[in-house]
């Protein structure tokens, strides 16, 4: 079975007989994510070099656009090429995938994209229903901080 190195770029054990787990298992919003990247790509350290880039906090949300387009567009490249495909990696997770680390990072800054805020946001009128890639993260997280805020 594939793993892949934690982001630091060090193998950690969370529990035993396992390899390349960052977190214990129930720990993390979305493991499943991060497991289908090791099950479903052969080159892990060009996947964990993608991940080191995409998974430190955005300095700023020019740097978060580019971070999500950026791994959507490594993962799309890995469909085109055979590698994989769309419904084994479900590229169009990667929001909520990249937000839950940037939100575990600096929680006041970056709102995890789960699809429940998103539909409820949407099911408001205060959101389009189709919040795609870096511009609709971003969309979301103004609204969602927003409304945060105001609350």
């Amino acid at each position: 079975m594939p793993y892949l190195p934690s982001i630091s770029g060090k193998h950690s054990t969370t529990s035993p007989g396992t390899r390349g787990y960052v977190w214990p298992q129930g720990s993390f919003p979305e493991p499943c994510s991060y497991n289908k990247l090791a099950k479903h790509l052969p080159n892990q350290d060009e996947v964990t070099a993608e991940l080191q880039t995409v998974l430190r906090v955005p300095t700023n949300e020019s740097s978060a656009h580019t971070q999500i387009d950026g791994l959507m567009k490594y993962l799309d490249q890995q469909i085109q090429s055979g590698e994989t495909t769309r419904e084994e990696l479900q590229p169009n997770t990667t929001p909520f995938f990249i937000s839950a680390f940037w939100h575990m990072q600096r929680p006041e800054e970056w709102p995890i994209m789960y699809s429940s805020a998103r539909k409820a946001l949407h099911a408001n009128g205060i959101l389009d229903r189709q919040v795609k890639g870096g511009d609709g993260y971003l969309k979301f997280a103004r609204l969602f901080s927003t409304l945060a805020k105001e609350n």
